[in-house]
């Protein structure tokens, strides 16, 4: 087995009215060189595999975060106080039934050599370990509970639970009305998933294979609004090596949500597709 990982980074800048961060990952592979691959295009099974172009990261994050007092915040950056951008590209998997079947016993074997290094370095088990720490903590834990009481008690006896809803309240009706015309942009949350294939089967042949694509989420948040608008694609493959595809999409988008949240106010907006078959 042949597991690989390719450029991995992380990166920090820090300036005057903002930071940027970013972390990434190039590749992830794994690969069982002595199967067959059910993928075209390989010649050996890769249980874990990229198709996404040499250029582009298979997972890559970026988190921006602006100050209000930045000349620039309208422009640069969009109103917006703190901006994530996360994106997945393209990953395969094979689930082979022989290859999975031998992956479990090399992960008994080397859960048993372990386990047998453990016992001869006189290491405790892990149960027992966590057992006598839980024993060890309990009368610990009854004092802090012990102690904590009357402080509470003395709490609830100096102000009422009608005081406090009454105060919550109008802090509450004070924030809404404080950012009424307010169009400062919280967070707001890009994620994009390009595609994820699955391929089920054995070294007969291939029994199944299941594809997912363009999924795109976002997400945004105000202090008196919150927003989520969501879409993907799906195709769905059974015996794939007898009906080239018995289930497809008759629009680009499977399904999308758009749904607003605001005081006194919520809206549900789902649109779902027109589904086709193919004719064999």
């Amino acid at each position: 087995m042949s597991v690989q990982i390719r450029r991995l980074g992380c990166g920090l800048q820090m300036r005057t009215f903002d930071m940027v961060a970013t972390a990434y990952l190039g590749d992830l592979t794994v690969e069982q060189p002595q199967y067959k691959s059910l993928v075209p295009g390989r010649e050996t099974l890769f249980v874990i595999d990229n198709t996404h172009k040499s250029d582009q990261n298979l997972l890559q994050l970026k988190y921006v975060q602006a100050n209000k007092e930045s000349p620039f915040f309208a422009t640069d950056y969009k109103s917006t106080e703190q901006a994530i951008d996360f994106s997945f590209r393209t990953l395969t998997v094979t689930l082979h039934q022989e290859a999975l079947v031998s992956l479990k016993k090399y992960a008994e074997t080397l859960q048993a050599k372990i386990a047998e290094l453990q016992e001869q370095q006189g290491v405790k088990p892990k149960e027992t370990a966590v057992a006598a720490n839980a024993v060890d903590a309990a009368p610990e834990q009854v004092e802090k509970r012990a102690l904590s009481r009357t402080p509470s008690q003395q709490s609830v006896k100096s102000l009422s639970t009608f005081e406090s809803m009454k105060l919550s309240q109008a802090r509450r009706q004070r924030e809404l009305e404080q950012a009424q015309d307010d169009r400062i942009i919280k967070t707001h949350v890009n994620a994009l998933f390009d595609a994820l294939s699955v391929y089920v089967g054995s070294n007969e042949c291939l029994d199944t294979s299941l594809g997912i694509s363009e999924i795109r989420a976002t997400v945004i948040m105000k202090v008196v609004c919150f927003e989520i608008l969501g879409s993907h694609s799906a195709t769905y493959c059974p015996l794939c090596f007898i009906i080239p595809s018995m289930l497809h999409l008759a629009t680009s988008s499977f399904f999308i949500m758009h749904c607003v949240q605001c005081p006194y106010m919520y809206t549900y907006v789902p649109e779902c597709v027109q589904l086709g078959y193919h004719k064999s």
